[in-house]
């Protein structure tokens, strides 16, 4: 009989201690992943079916972090800083200033970083979509961006290109500080209309950049200013 008491004892404290681990996880307010393997329901509106869910199929993670505005903005300033390179590229053969030669060289490491960075925000934000697009069954959505020149500001036309690849010595280093002063301030203008839009470079990267560009060019804006200014007087 005594021994009886024990094991009905030890079998009450057993389920007693169950009993309060069981209640202890219900009460924790730390968050629980979703298992993939495990049916994860998110309750319908009223008179629509429940949703669903796992984490591989949460709409955060697909989504691009990038609206179309900012993706616009990431093509363009590829064409930007590409017709760039096009100019800083003819300063070695077509003018004898090292400080302009210097300049040119610090443009080059500068932009080249920059669409490396570009290259790589565009690349996830065409990824993302192509995820999005595949879990709502449609095709590949692409940007809005189509990168057309003539869209930008600060831009050379084809004629003032030509003119400055033309150019050399003297009249080169005029001709070229006057149109890259006047295509870093298009550059200004195309971060400062991409911060005007509401809810656009959300990104902290994007807005990274924007901002890195925004100051960057402003410093390269005044160098240029003081070397027209060391310029004979015509």
């Amino acid at each position: 009989m005594r021994r009886c008491r024990h094991r009905r004892t030890a079998f009450a404290l057993t389920a007693l201690a169950l009993l309060t681990g069981a209640l202890a996880g219900c009460s924790s307010s730390a968050p629980q992943a979703l298992d993939p393997a495990v049916r994860n329901l998110q309750p319908g509106l009223p008179g629509e079916p429940n949703e669903v869910l796992t984490e591989a199929e949460d709409p955060i993670s697909i989504g691009s972090s990038f609206s179309e505005v900012d993706a616009a903005f990431m093509a363009d300033m590829q064409v930007h800083h590409r017709q760039a390179l096009t100019m800083t590229a003819l300063v070695p053969s077509r003018a004898q200033r090292e400080d302009l030669q210097l300049f040119s060289r610090r443009m080059d490491i500068s932009q080249e970083s920059e669409l490396q960075q570009l290259d790589a925000m565009l690349a996830d934000h065409e990824a993302a979509l192509e995820r999005l697009g595949e879990r709502q069954g449609g095709g590949h959505l692409g940007h809005t961006g189509d990168g057309d020149p003539s869209d930008m500001p600060g831009m050379l036309a084809d004629a003032e290109m030509a003119a400055l690849e033309a150019a050399e010595g003297e009249q080169f280093v005029r001709l070229f500080l006057a149109a890259m002063t006047t295509h870093h301030l298009g550059a200004l203008s195309m971060v400062e209309e991409l911060f005007s839009v509401e809810g656009t470079a959300a990104d902290p990267r994007l807005y990274a950049f924007a901002s890195h560009v925004e100051s960057d060019q402003r410093i390269e804006l005044e160098r240029m200013a003081r070397m027209q200014a060391e310029l004979p007087t015509a």
